[in-house]
């Protein structure tokens, strides 16, 4: 699993510098409301186990097949809020987007 990981809410992105920043962040109620879709920074897409007041994060895959579902949903976020001009996010990589997300959207 690569670092950031990156958990969608409702349209929002939350950006985590390692694993344990997550883990301690997300909320288990979250979890079993279906209110989060996490990745690792590679585009894997990652399951998240609630228990009773923590949260276990692991690899849901192995492949990273949903790398373009994570570039596509960045991309996406960063528009609405007009945080990156057109011709960058067209260019940009899943990496630098998900390195950009972090800058400015990490979650402590």
């Amino acid at each position: 699993m690569e670092a950031p990981i990156v958990v969608l809410e409702s349209g929002d992105v939350l950006s985590f510098r390692s694993l344990s920043c997550a883990e301690r962040y997300l909320e288990s109620i979250s979890i079993r409301n279906d209110e989060y879709i996490a990745y690792d920074s590679d585009g894997r897409l990652l399951r998240l186990i609630p228990h009773d007041h923590t949260v276990k994060v692991e690899l849901a895959e192995e492949e990273s097949t949903h790398a373009n579902e994570l570039k596509d949903a960045l991309v996406n976020f960063f528009a609405e809020i007009d945080y990156a001009t057109e011709d960058w996010l067209s260019k940009a990589s899943l990496r630098e987007l998900v390195l950009r997300g972090l800058s400015d959207f990490e979650t402590k």
